[in-house]
């Protein structure tokens, strides 16, 4: 009898323990997904990243979004983070495919020199919606 009750006061432990820890959702602001395309000087970014970080000189805050950049696509349902709606600075980092045999330069110390990236980090700043939504981005030419 006392084995029988130790075994169900144990399993009611246990059971409060697993429903109590975890498993509940995500805590803070609610996020929306956002998707889109990044292009420069016409062509899709081959690889980068993309931030968007609430603007908190426009009265936004919570926690910043982001996703990463594949072929100039990018979608912060895969692999990154909803945004929380409204004013945003949006930063965008990209490479360049590299030629797997391409020789990399070399500094004075002999050390490889990654290929500058096509352009420098990019910021613009936009009110995005607090929904889903879609946002295509150019990143503007060097050249003027």
């Amino acid at each position: 009898m006392k084995s029988s009750l130790l075994h169900t006061l144990l399993f009611c432990c246990a059971t409060l323990f697993i429903t109590g820890c975890g498993g509940g959702a995500e805590k803070g602001p609610e996020r929306f997904d956002v998707s889109g395309t990044v292009t420069f000087e016409g062509k899709p970014v081959y690889r980068g990243t993309i931030i968007f970080s609430p603007d908190a000189t426009k009265g936004n805050s919570g926690p910043q979004g982001a996703a990463e950049i594949t072929e100039g696509k990018y979608n912060t349902s895969k692999k990154g983070k909803g945004i929380v709606g409204g004013a945003h600075i949006i930063t965008i980092k990209g490479s360049d495919k590299i030629d797997k045999n391409a020789i990399l330069k070399k500094s004075d110390d002999g050390m490889e020199i990654s290929p500058e990236p096509p352009f420098p980090a990019y910021t613009i700043k936009k009110d995005l919606p607090k929904e889903k939504s879609i946002l295509d981005i150019d990143v503007p030419s060097k050249k003027k």
